[in-house]
């Protein structure tokens, strides 16, 4: 679950005002993803939730997925531009569904395997953490942490000719990131709050369905499913503005981990 913020809430740029370089301040999202990933995944780990097989499955699940999403992109983006044949709400939907077979799919399906191990439902939250781990921890926190201070510093240090062709291409193609401090601020904070809503849903639909894998009620599993259409959203960012968006979202994740806590605790975790 990414909206590109920086993108979405800048139509244009004035290229003559953009910095030399990329603004430092866009690292603050990525470590913040980490910083908050890691300490829920060791806090799971201190408790007594987490053990390796969770762990490992869910990053398995969780990569396999985005995997298929990226297959089934590469085969189908050039039909799902918004037109007049292709509306926002279908490509909510194509967004939506992706997330609901693959990653919740896949989540469900490795969730079967490892309760095959003889782990209960103290694990669930463990699972649910794992998952929001490999998206917000990794893919979206370290991995992004090191790909933007790996520009910061080609383009810093000056080392020609990569420096200028990497400058130039990234003025073409996310010129948002050499905005100035003020520009750019209140979009990675807006980055971050987007964040822990993706901490929050991923860790609610994990929860659920390693409870119905555990205790083989497909019912946990269906009340999980919808949660991945919180992603239909992303096409609606430009007309119904980035702010009412992510809030719409942080909102609906909120009521994920309710559900999640609440059907958890009813099942003694």
């Amino acid at each position: 679950m990414s909206l590109n913020i920086y993108r979405v809430a800048i139509d244009s740029v004035d290229e003559e005002n953009l910095s030399e370089n990329i603004n430092a301040i866009v690292i603050l999202s990525p470590t913040a993803s980490l910083a908050i990933s890691l300490s829920l995944l060791v806090y799971m780990v201190r408790v007594g939730r987490l053990g390796r097989a969770v762990f490992g499955y869910a990053m398995v699940a969780y990569f396999i997925a985005i995997g298929g999403k990226i297959v089934l992109q590469s085969f189908t983006s050039h039909y799902t531009t918004p037109s007049p044949d292709f509306s926002n709400t279908l490509l909510g939907l194509y967004y939506g569904l992706q997330t609901s077979f693959f990653e919740i799919g896949f989540a469900y399906l490795f969730a079967m395997i490892i309760t095959r191990r003889g782990y209960n439902v103290r694990y669930a939250g463990g699972y649910g953490i794992s998952l929001s781990f490999a998206e917000n921890g990794l893919l979206l926190g370290l991995f992004s942490l090191i790909q933007l201070v790996s520009i910061y510093m080609i383009i810093f240090l000056g080392i020609d000719p990569l420096s200028n062709m990497l400058s130039e291409e990234l003025r073409k193609r996310n010129p948002e990131l050499f905005l100035s401090t003020t520009e750019i601020l209140p979009l990675v904070g807006l980055s971050i709050v987007e964040r822990i809503s993706s901490i929050l849903a991923h860790y609610s639909w994990g929860v659920l369905v390693f409870l119905a894998a555990v205790m083989r009620r497909p019912r946990y599993f269906a009340i999980a499913f919808p949660m991945g259409f919180i992603d239909s959203l992303v096409p609606f960012s430009r007309i119904a503005g980035l702010y009412l968006v992510e809030l719409i979202v942080f909102i609906l994740a909120l009521s994920f981990l309710l559900i999640a806590k609440t059907i958890y605790k009813s099942v003694g975790g």
